[in-house]
This record gives structure tokens, sequence and C-alpha cells, in this order.
């Protein structure tokens, strides 16, 4: 993404994931926080629009981008420009014959590193200790595995809940473009589709967008423009931000889990955890992460239409 390929490249542009999940939110400061009550987000200008989105920006179809700070924004822009401008100018044919531009890469991720946790012979073990010194009031401690359940998971292993929920992450990116230019007309048509599947399970982030940019003389007078554009994004991700609380996070909830519960019982539901030690009121967290259905589709619409009248030399009218 277009916020992505600016982070560290510019001096005083501090550029933050604040979420972690495909196509999560990016946090956006230049010269730091202005304002304490109202909004830090710069302004987006895409082509003279103000107000456009980054995030949805097909990075092949920028030409090129400037970004303005301090007296230079609001000089042109007013209080919108306080926090700064992002000026984005997209494509345009060169004069010459037509020409295709045509792209596909892939790339995988994976998970960095793992939380290092207990296996489970020594987690059983560890949960007999902690039983072994309550007794208070007069409380016989009663071990809550048996040896022969330690030597079984000594032997075999028990759960890695992490290993569970997180998979390999795929993301294809596939860009169709056409352009060309004459001596009164020039153009550029774009296609682009991006499917990005995350490292957690049944996290996934798509985005179609097209663009249509026409500039053309009408005549030695007039000039006339037009910028289209269209996006759908598709977000899905479970739950693991903090306001759904700990029953449900699953990036949570994964290395907290005790390594001896099972994902599923014997009948094929998802385990319930048991209780006396560990998170038990919680969730299972392969349940957290592939059984809800979320799906969060945005649609965007923006056309931009100018005509541009050249009056005298030096001295031209711009309707927008």
């Amino acid at each position: 993404r277009v916020d992505q390929a600016l982070q560290g490249r510019t001096t005083g542009v501090y550029i933050l994931n604040t979420d972690g999940s495909p196509g999560g939110n990016t946090m956006i400061r230049i010269r730091g926080l202005n304002s304490i009550n109202g909004g830090n987000e710069p302004l987006i200008v895409i082509d003279g629009l103000q107000g456009g989105n980054i995030n949805s920006l097909n990075p092949n179809d920028i030409e090129s981008m400037e970004i303005l700070k301090d007296a230079s924004a609001t000089a042109i822009y007013g209080s919108r420009g306080a926090n700064g401008v992002i000026l984005i100018t997209t494509k345009l044919g060169k004069k010459g014959k037509p020409v295709i531009d045509a792209g596909y890469n892939i790339g995988i991720q994976n998970l960095a590193r793992k939380l290092p946790v207990m296996e489970a012979g020594d987690y059983a073990r560890y949960i007999n200790f902690r039983r072994s010194l309550d007794t208070g009031q007069g409380n016989i401690p009663v071990p809550i595995f048996t040896q022969a359940e330690i030597d079984f998971y000594d032997k075999n292993g028990g759960t890695d809940w992490q290993d569970v929920v997180y998979k390999t992450g795929i993301l294809q990116n596939t860009n169709l473009a056409i352009s060309g230019a004459t001596d009164q007309l020039k153009y550029m048509v774009s296609g682009n589709y991006l499917d990005h599947e995350g490292i957690l399970m049944n996290s996934k982030y798509s985005r179609i967008s097209l663009r249509a940019n026409l500039s053309a003389d009408v005549t030695k007078w007039i000039d006339f423009g037009l910028n289209y554009s269209y996006t759908k994004e598709t977000y899905e991700s479970p739950s693991f931000r903090d306001e759904v609380g700990f029953v449900s996070q699953v990036v949570n909830n994964a290395p907290r889990w005790a390594p001896t519960e099972p994902v599923y019982d014997e009948n094929g539901n998802y385990w319930k955890h048991r209780s006396g030690y560990g998170p038990s009121d919680t969730w299972n967290p392969l349940a957290s992460a592939v059984e809800p259905i979320i799906d969060h589709p945005t649609y965007r619409n923006n056309a931009n239409l100018f005509l541009n009248f050249k009056i005298l030399k030096g001295l031209s009218f711009k309707i927008q």
C-alpha cells in the first residue's frame, strides 16, 4: 500500500501500523501531533480532489507524490492543511503507441517468532506443584494430572496453540494498465486486484480497484479532464483488539491456553478448557479465530472533472 511504501523514506513523516491484520489501519503524522482534541491526520489530495483515501489507492497508478509541511501546507489549503498535506498525482499516457503494462507478484508471510511456552509435560508438573502448595484451611492437595498422563505428554507432546491459530500467509497482487496519448488526448485505464491472506486463521484483506484518467484539448483555449476511480475493499479478521475483552482475543489466548488441552473433544466439538487451572474463562482460540463471520466491505467511487479556460497568455480559469 501507499502508506506502507512511505515508511522511513521522508524526514518528519511518522507512519505506524496500528493494526496487525491484513489491510489494517495506518497512522500518519507529519511533524508530530498538532492537536490534543482535534484530528492529526494529514490532508490527502489525489489529482486535486481533497479528502482522498490513501489506503485504497493502487501504488502502480501513482505518477508523483509530494508532502507539504508547516506553512507551505496551510498557505494553500488553510486550516485543513494544518496537519500537513500529501499531494498525489496519478498517471496519464505518454505520446506514442498505446502501452500495456501487466504484472503479477506473490509473496508469503510467516510468524517471525512464537512466544516461548512450556511443553505439555512440564506444564502438567508445574500445575501439580502449584496444586501441592494449596494447603490452606486444612485442604489436602490432590494433583490434577496423574503420572500416567504426564508420561503421555512427555512422550507424545501436547497442543501448540500458536501453531493451531497461525498459518502461512499468502499475498497476491495483479495489475493491468493501458495508456497512450495523441496530440489532443492523453489517457490511462488500469485495474488492480490485491488478495492478502494473513498469518492468523480467518484473516484476509482484498482490494479491487479501477481507474480511468483522461485529459483532452477541446480547442486551443479549452482543456478538459476526468479522473475516475472505483475501489472495493473487503476486510476480514477475527477479534483480537482490546475492545473485545480477553474472552475472544485469539492472539492473547493462544499462548495462554494449556498445552494439555486438545483442540476438539471426542464428538468433534471445540474443546472447553477444564476449570481449576489456566484461562478456563476464555474461548477456544481456534473457535475464536474461525467461527466468527466478519466481512467489512467498503465501496468508494471518486470522480474529478475539470474544465480549464486559457483566457490570456499566463492567465487561465479552471472549474473543478
